[in-house]
């Protein structure tokens, strides 16, 4: 019979042994590598399910889904999922037309600097001196009276031959084409002022304008450029194309307008008179091909429209210019050129830019 004593001894001496395995087990672990996040994890998630009642195992599987990295993790009921967070361009790309495969309208407004010789020929042709008109500087009026005139220039031409040609055209676009046919009007004033005079209040003053006015109709070809080569910023797609125009209208119109200070003016009305016999309106119209190098760039901006963006040079070849009175020469424009008698034609380079609004037909 063993003393009630001896078995306190007995199980506190197998405690002791059992506090000292334990603790011995720890200074090995930690005197080993350690362990990473993601063995930690692990380690805590490895409970060994063979004790664990039957009733317990579907807890422990959803406890651990939800503590892995990455796991999904439901709302609670009644709780709507947030949204997954989407690009910027992936949803415009969603929402948007898509711009490998549509048929495009579009209208816009262009800027179109460059030659043009014709008015070149114009303004040289402008009268610089009394001669030009066919005045002296003396003028004797009819009551015999002589009077010396002066001739004064108060507006020239500007030497920039600037238009803003407004186009409509319809195109269709590939994975890696397009082509296109537009229409296309400009046109461009200039003006000149001189001012012949007797004095500060008496004076004759004459005005001669220069219009120019052009339609074409192109046909165009392109190629998609790939974003590899060449790429801009928030834009869709971008183009290389080529284009050859015709025009069945090229207009030259030339108008003078002559005015006095003084309707009853005898010395003045001589000037005007002549002035009158030496100025010489016209009304022009001619034809010309034309053909068109450029780049266009193509950006969405709603589920069915967008801004196309296109830089182009150009060259018109103009010719064949008739008035009522027959062919139009150079004469009409500059009576001092070489070849007055020559029939008028021309090739004038320009480089346009072009804004346009798109919308998506089909």
């Amino acid at each position: 019979m063993i003393p009630d004593n001896m078995h306190k001894i007995v199980f506190i001496a197998g405690l002791t042994a059992l506090l000292c395995t334990i603790s011995a087990g720890q200074d090995t672990v930690s005197a080993s590598a350690p362990l990473h996040a993601k063995d930690s994890l692990a380690a805590r998630n490895a409970i060994d399910t063979t004790t664990l009642p039957d009733s317990l195992l579907p807890a422990l599987d959803t406890a651990r889904k939800t503590a892995l990295p990455g796991a999904t993790q439901r709302a609670p009921a009644g709780v709507p999922a947030p949204k997954p967070r989407t690009d910027d361009s992936a949803g415009m790309a969603t929402d948007s037309f898509n711009v490998f495969s549509t048929t495009i309208g579009s209208v816009g407004i262009g800027l179109s600097l460059g030659s043009l010789p014709v008015l070149k020929n114009w303004k040289n042709g402008l009268p610089e001196k009394l001669e030009d008109l066919g005045l002296a500087k003396n003028l004797i009026a009819p009551a015999g009276d002589t009077v010396a005139l002066r001739f004064t220039v108060k507006q020239n031409p500007d030497v920039y031959n600037m238009t803003f040609p407004l186009t409509l055209s319809l195109s269709r676009l590939s994975e890696n084409h397009r082509m296109g046919v537009a229409v296309s009007g400009a046109m461009l004033s200039k003006k000149f002022i001189a001012a012949i005079e007797i004095d500060s209040n008496r004076s004759v003053t004459l005005e001669q304008s220069m219009g120019y006015y052009t339609v074409l109709a192109e046909f165009n070809y392109g190629t998609r450029i790939p974003q590899v080569y060449f790429s801009v910023d928030n834009v869709d797609r971008t183009d290389a194309f080529a284009g050859i125009a015709v025009s069945p209208y090229i207009g030259l119109r030339k108008s003078s307008h002559i005015s006095s200070s003084r309707s009853n003016d005898a010395a003045l009305e001589a000037i005007k008179d002549s002035i009158t016999s030496n100025k010489n309106s016209f009304n022009a119209a001619g034809v010309a091909i034309a053909w068109r190098l450029g780049m266009a760039t193509l950006r969405r901006v709603s589920k069915t429209g967008g801004i196309e963006t296109s830089l182009s040079y150009q060259g018109l070849w103009c010719t064949r210019f008739k008035t009522s009175q027959g062919t139009f020469t150079f004469g009409s424009l500059d009576p001092d050129v070489p070849k007055p008698r020559e029939a008028v034609s021309y090739f004038s380079n320009r480089f346009d830019i072009t804004i346009a609004l798109i919308r998506r037909l089909f």
